[in-house]
C-alpha cells in the first residue's frame, strides 16, 4: 500500500512539474507574440495617418516657382494687323518683319512661294503660329534669325525600364501532382491529373507597342528612333504628326507612372461549434457597423466580398491614404477583430507589394525542405553501389498579381498558392513484422514521402482603391484521434478525438499611390 502511494505521489509531482514548464513556455511565447503584434500595429497606424493640410516650418521662405531666365524678343509682342489673299509665303514674311532686323531662312523642305490666305490682328508671335498651323511648317528663332522647316525633331523621355517581360499567371494545362516510390522491386507512381486549368499568359513589351503606335502616327516622310538604353524616343516629322505623337507619349507616361500598393493578409480561422456551417458574414458586418453606421458588405459572400464604407473613403483619387478606416484602426484590422469573435484566428502571412500599372508583381515566402526522393542500387560481381537522389519540397506562400489602374479602381489578375508540409514519412522495403539488424540494414532501401496540403486560387477581380476584397470559401474539416499511455501502460491512459473546422480567408487591399491626375 505504501509503494502504491509513493507511485501516485511521484506521478502527481511529475505532472505538476510538467504543467509548470509548459505554462512558463507558453507565457513567454505569448508575451513575445503580443509585443511583436503591438509593434506591427504601431507601424501600421503611423503609416496610414493622414498628413495635415498645412505644415508650418521655421526659417526663410523661398518661392519654388521656376522663373524663366531667357526672355523672348520684344519684337514678338509687337501688334500687327494683316490681310493677305494668295500671297507667297516669302513675301508675307517680309511684310510681317519689315520693321525688324530678323533674317528669314527656308530649308529645302519648305516651299517659300506657297500661297497663303491670312486675316489676322494680334501679336506678331500669334501671326507666326497662325502661319505655321496653316502650312504645317515649323519655325525656330535663334538670335536674329528665323528658320522655317517642314520637319521638326523632338526627343521624348519614356517612363519605363528597358526590356520586356513574359508572365504566366495560373497553371498550365499539363500541371499535375506526381509522387514516385522506388521500393527495390519496382517504382510505384501515384499521379493526379487536373484536366481543368485557368491561367493568363502574355508578353509585356512597352517598347514594341510604342514603336508600332508611333509608326502608325507618323507620316510617310517621318522617322521614329527608339533607344531602350536611354529610354527615349526621337521623332522627326511634320509638326502636326509630332504633336499627335507628343499627346500619345504624354498619356502613356502618365499611365506607366501610376503605382499601387497591395497588401495581402492570409487568415486561418478555427470556427467555434456555433459556426460549424461557416462564417456568419452578417454578424461580421453587424460588428463593424457599430463604429461605421453605413458600412455594408457587397458581392457574393460565398466567393468574394467587397468591403465598402462610403462615408469614410476619401473621394480624392490622388490621395495615398484613401483606405478603409474605422476610427483609428485600419479597416482590415476591424475585420480581423470581428472574425475573432467566431473562432480562433491566426494570421498565416501578411506581405505587401508595390508595383507599377500593368506590371506583374510577385511575392514568394517559402521554405525548401530536402528529402530522399529515391535510392538506386547497381550490382557488380563483388560489390554493390548505392546512389541516393535528393528531392526538394517547397512550402509557404506565393502570389503573382497583375494590376490595371483605371480611375479609382484597380483591376487585378490574382494567382496564389498556399502550401504546408504536413509530414515527411519514411518508407522502407523492410517487410512488415521483420526487424532489421545492423548487419542486414544494407539489404533494404528507404525513401521519404512528403505530404503537402495545398490551396490554390486564380481569379480576376476589381476593387476600389482603399477597399478590401475578401476571398473566402476555402474550408477544410479535419478529424483527429489519439491514444495516450502513462508509463507505457494503456490502461492508465485514455483516448481522445478532436474535430477542426478551419476556413482560410485572403484579404486583399489595393491602394493607389499615384494617379494620372
Amino acid at each position: 500500500m505504501k509503494i502504491r502511494f509513493d507511485l501516485m505521489l511521484l506521478t502527481a509531482v511529475g505532472a505538476l512539474t510538467l504543467t509548470a514548464c509548459v505554462s512558463s513556455t507558453y507565457k513567454n511565447a505569448d508575451a513575445g507574440y503580443n509585443r511583436t503584434a503591438a509593434k506591427i500595429q504601431m507601424v501600421e497606424n503611423d503609416t496610414h495617418k493622414i498628413k495635415p493640410a498645412v505644415v508650418t516650418k521655421k526659417g526663410y521662405y523661398v518661392d519654388t516657382q521656376p522663373i524663366a531666365l531667357k526672355k523672348e524678343p520684344a519684337w514678338l509682342k509687337r501688334r500687327v494687323s494683316l490681310t493677305a489673299h494668295d500671297i507667297p509665303m516669302s513675301i508675307l514674311m517680309n511684310r510681317l518683319l519689315r520693321n525688324t532686323n530678323i533674317n528669314v531662312t527656308y530649308d529645302n523642305t519648305v516651299a517659300s512661294r506657297r500661297l497663303i490666305n491670312l486675316n489676322y490682328t494680334g501679336s506678331l508671335r500669334g501671326a507666326l503660329k497662325t502661319i505655321a498651323a496653316q502650312t504645317n511648317y515649323h519655325y525656330i528663332i535663334d538670335g536674329g534669325s528665323l528658320d522655317w522647316s517642314a520637319f521638326v525633331t523632338k526627343t521624348f523621355n519614356i517612363s519605363f525600364m528597358p526590356g520586356a517581360s513574359n508572365y504566366l499567371v495560373g497553371r498550365t494545362r499539363n500541371s499535375n501532382n506526381q509522387t514516385s516510390q522506388n521500393t527495390g522491386a519496382g517504382t510505384h507512381i501515384s499521379r493526379v491529373d487536373d484536366q481543368q486549368y485557368s491561367n493568363l499568359e502574355g508578353r509585356l513589351s512597352v517598347w514594341s507597342d510604342l514603336r508600332n503606335t508611333l509608326n502608325e502616327l507618323k507620316s510617310k516622310d517621318g522617322r521614329v528612333i527608339l533607344s531602350e538604353s536611354t529610354t527615349t524616343a526621337t521623332v522627326m516629322d511634320h509638326p502636326a504628326n509630332v504633336h499627335r505623337m507628343a499627346q500619345y507619349i504624354d498619356g502613356l507616361n502618365k499611365s506607366l507612372s501610376q503605382e499601387v500598393s497591395i497588401r495581402i493578409e492570409v487568415l486561418d480561422i478555427e470556427l467555434d461549434k456555433d459556426f460549424n456551417y461557416g462564417i456568419n458574414w452578417n454578424l461580421v458586418a453587424k460588428n463593424i457597423a457599430k463604429n461605421v453606421p453605413d458600412f455594408h458588405l457587397g458581392g457574393n459572400l460565398s466567393t468574394a466580398t467587397n468591403l465598402v464604407a462610403s462615408n469614410i473613403i476619401d473621394s480624392d483619387p490622388n490621395s495615398a491614404v484613401a483606405s478603409l478606416n474605422v476610427g483609428n484602426i485600419n479597416g482590415t484590422q476591424s475585420i480581423i477583430n470581428a472574425l475573432s469573435k467566431q473562432g480562433k484566428l491566426r494570421v498565416v502571412t501578411k506581405p505587401e507589394v508595390v508595383t507599377m500599372n500593368d506590371q506583374i508583381a510577385s511575392i514568394r515566402i517559402t521554405q525548401d525542405t530536402g528529402y530522399i526522393e529515391s535510392v538506386n542500387q547497381s550490382y557488380a560481381e563483388n560489390y554493390v553501389t548505392t546512389s541516393i537522389t535528393p528531392g526538394t519540397v517547397t512550402d509557404g506562400f506565393t502570389l503573382y498579381l497583375l494590376p490595371k489602374i483605371q480611375g479609382n479602381k484597380v483591376y487585378m489578375q490574382i494567382s496564389s498558392t498556399i502550401a504546408n508540409l504536413v509530414s515527411l514519412n519514411k518508407q522502407s522495403t523492410i517487410p512488415s513484422g521483420v526487424t532489421a539488424s545492423t548487419s542486414t540494414n544494407n539489404q533494404y532501401n528507404a525513401i521519404e514521402v512528403p505530404t503537402i496540403a495545398e490551396k490554390v486560387f486564380n481569379q480576376r477581380s476589381v476593387v476600389r482603391s482603399g477597399s478590401t476584397l475578401i476571398i473566402a470559401g476555402y474550408k477544410r474539416l479535419r478529424d483527429e484521434t489519439a491514444n495516450a499511455k502513462l508509463f507505457g501502460v494503456g490502461a492508465l491512459g485514455g483516448k481522445g478525438a478532436k474535430t477542426k473546422n478551419v476556413e482560410t480567408l485572403v484579404l486583399i487591399t489595393p491602394t493607389i499611390l499615384r494617379t494620372q491626375s
